[in-house]
């Protein structure tokens, strides 16, 4: 089975395999408490929410959710190449619901979702540095700056709320 990543960079073929640790690293940012399950459950239910939002920022909420779970995708078919699983397991146990953000005053949830991005990249940039594969290694990069540029996104909408 192959895997390949593409962006507007071009794309990542997965080879080789990984270590025990890696694969524990993409569980942890695949469903742990700062990952991409949490992300995208905290992103639907604020889109859930905003029937009280104006247009602009229900639309940039549908935009991040969508791009979370095109990322969340990514690490789980990672995952599955290398010989993980899909199940939202981690070394923390199940995900958990209790990890989402449920404010709903706009701003402070979206400057809450800018501090789980943050987190979001730093465990990816920490995971990126520790790892023996290339191929993941260069998978996490192309990852790091699609997160990095709806970073800046989510910071100019919460500029302009």
């Amino acid at each position: 089975m192959d895997f390949c990543f593409c962006t507007e960079d071009g794309e990542v073929k997965l080879e080789g395999s990984i270590s025990r640790e890696e694969m524990g690293a993409l569980k942890y940012l695949y469903c742990g408490e700062k990952s991409k399950a949490t992300l995208v459950a905290t992103y639907f239910y604020q889109l859930y929410l905003s029937s009280e939002c104006d247009k602009c920022v229900k639309d940039k909420l549908k935009c991040f959710l969508l791009s979370e779970i095109e990322s969340m995708t990514a690490v789980k078919n990672v995952m599955e190449f290398f010989g993980g699983n899909a199940a939202l397991y981690s070394g923390q146990g199940f995900w958990r619901a209790k990890w989402m953000n449920f404010g709903t005053d706009v701003k402070t949830f979206l400057k809450d979702d800018l501090i789980l991005e943050k987190e979001c990249i730093v465990m990816m940039i920490s995971i990126c540095k520790k790892t023996q594969n290339k191929s993941l290694r260069e998978f996490f990069r192309k990852l790091i700056a699609d997160e990095e540029l709806n970073m800046r996104l989510l910071e100019n909408l919460i500029s302009r709320v």
